[in-house]
């Protein structure tokens, strides 16, 4: 789960890249197709990355007062990333900053953090036996 996290995060920067210099791959412009698709895109990348993240770091760490500590501080930076990246793009002409981006990106991170931790918690249990 470290290397999906680890990955994805790659790709995540990448995709950033590629936005900042206007060359967006194809298969990523197809989101911007339809009405509300990037907020779409938004929400599934950074749910990914935040459910990738949260998972990994909560098969780690023990005990569960760790893990409670873990997530929030894990989720605490997701946010601070994600809103500090979508800002800078009030300064990339190739860019503009949305509140409803940001927004998609957060509830993302927040509904891959939940399900890192249902799914963490249930293996958990599942290998405690």
């Amino acid at each position: 789960m470290k290397r999906l996290a680890i990955l994805f995060s790659i790709f995540i920067l990448a995709v950033i890249i590629a936005a900042d210099l206007n060359i967006l791959p194809a298969f990523i412009r197809v989101f911007y197709n339809f009405q509300g698709g990037d907020k779409v895109g938004h929400f599934i990348l950074f749910g990914i990355l935040s459910f990738f993240v949260n998972a990994s770091l909560l098969l780690q760490v023990k005990p569960i007062r760790n893990r409670i500590r873990m997530i929030l501080a894990s989720t605490l930076v997701l946010f601070i990333l994600i809103s500090f990246e979508e800002w800078t793009q009030a300064f990339i002409p190739s860019r503009t900053f949305d509140l409803v981006d940001l927004s998609a990106s957060l509830t993302g991170v927040i509904i891959g953090t939940i399900l890192a931790a249902l799914i963490a918690a249930k293996f958990l249990k599942t290998n405690q036996n």
